[in-house]
């Protein structure tokens, strides 16, 4: 018995960042007051940053690891919430997803190397090991995404 599941990009990505994230993201430690979360100490991290946690970095550099061992420089360019269904797993490390986008004249490698999961290191955020993949503009350009749910 066969069955055909279809899934848009995005839902693909989510379900792999999803996979990535709860097998590899973990927060650094952080000395919190009784009763205070990291969150609410002003700490933010890749695992519970909000869109609007991370439009603050709207224009910083991070680096990210090729698979030959190199690091490029991307620069995020954009933020977009996606907000979660009423279905959505109470497990979940933040309120919503993210879907943050990157740009670089370093991008080459990474674009070629297609989807897969890569080391992300900022200086703020710390370092994760994301998913991350291009996606083709309309202008035939490509930028490459991050979808954190």
């Amino acid at each position: 018995m066969t069955s055909e599941i279809k899934m848009n990009r995005r839902t693909y990505l989510t379900g792999q960042a999803v996979a990535v994230a709860a097998a590899t993201v973990a927060a650094p430690a952080v000395a919190c007051t009784k009763g205070q979360s990291a969150k609410s100490a002003g700490r933010v991290y890749w695992n519970n940053a909000t869109a609007a946690d991370l439009e603050r970095f709207v224009g910083d550099r991070f680096k990210v690891a090729s698979e030959d061992g190199s690091a490029a420089v991307l620069r995020l360019v954009a933020v977009e919430p996606v907000p979660f269904g009423s279905d959505a797993p109470a497990s979940l490390p933040r309120s919503e997803g993210v879907i943050a986008v990157f740009d670089s004249p370093d991008k080459a490698p990474i674009v070629a190397g297609g989807h897969q999961t890569r080391r992300v290191r900022h200086p703020v955020l710390g370092s994760a090991d994301l998913f991350l993949g291009p996606v083709r503009k309309r202008n035939g350009d490509d930028v490459l995404e991050i979808t954190l749910t």
